[in-house]
């Protein structure tokens, strides 16, 4: 054999081996999929960038998870839809764990415990309470947990009390402008806006409420990036970097 020859064939391996080694180092990518219209737990800046307590939380599983993230920017109705059909790996939304919503998808080991508040504009004496709700415009987010939890309380006309929004900034919105007369949705989400809106308070005990406990979901039958979640999230707790997380939105 010419030595042309045994050179470009000693070439051709080199590179064989380096493609090898290409595919080989590469990582799994984890698609995530957020509605980031849901402050301090995800929010989208108006170059698009999406931030929040789970986006950091996400992104740090999936590092330990030893994998690359990409996240999507999904509309709240398509989130779980979205799992089911194999489009996304994983949801992060603030998304409370329900037996409902487990039927449809597998949830990791609960990240966040909440309850639901009532949000009024400042000044506002007529609402005080869950019973003070009764006969009110209350403002929603459509699907969400405040939502089911509004229209579960005695004495509540659906169809005449209770005003569903896509979005809860959406909700907010109408509140500011008197359109409802109050917003029910997750504690940390009202305390946001009541700090961020001086013309806000939360009204009522928190203990008028369940506690909730979200969870990152997937779709059913994923037991092995379950458990990878669940161990990753063990982890983050483990080293203190969820706390670390958590005190960058959450601390007093």
């Amino acid at each position: 054999m010419r030595k042309s020859s045994i050179l470009l064939v000693s070439m051709l391996l080199v590179m064989m081996i380096a493609m090898s080694a290409t595919i080989a180092a590469a990582k799994e990518v984890i698609r995530v999929a957020i509605e980031p219209f849901y402050p301090p737990f995800e929010q989208m800046d108006p170059d698009e960038t999406i931030w929040g307590f789970d986006v950091d939380l996400i992104k740090a599983v999936v590092e330990e998870m030893g994998a690359e993230i990409q996240i999507y920017n999904v509309g709240w109705e398509g989130l779980i839809p979205g799992i089911q059909n194999g489009s996304y790996d994983l949801l992060i939304s603030a998304m409370t764990i329900t037996p409902e919503r487990a039927l449809q998808i597998d949830f990791s080991d609960w990240y966040f415990d909440s309850r639901q508040a009532i949000l009024v504009r400042q000044g506002d004496t007529r609402i005080s309470c869950q019973a003070d709700l009764i006969g009110r415009q209350i403002g929603v987010q459509q699907g969400t947990t405040g939502d089911f939890a509004v229209r579960e309380l005695e004495g509540i006309n659906e169809d005449k009390d209770v005003r569903g929004f896509p979005t809860a900034p959406e909700a907010i919105m109408e509140l500011m402008t008197g359109g409802v007369d109050a917003v029910v949705l997750d504690w940390p989400v009202a305390v946001y806006y009541k700090d961020m809106f001086p013309g806000f308070e939360i009204v009522g005990d928190p203990d008028e409420w369940e506690p909730e406990y979200f969870g990152i979901g997937m779709k059913k039958g994923r037991t092995d990036l379950l458990e990878r979640v669940n161990a990753a999230l063990a982890a983050l707790r483990e080293s203190g970097k969820y706390q670390e997380i958590y005190d960058k939105y959450f601390a007093l």
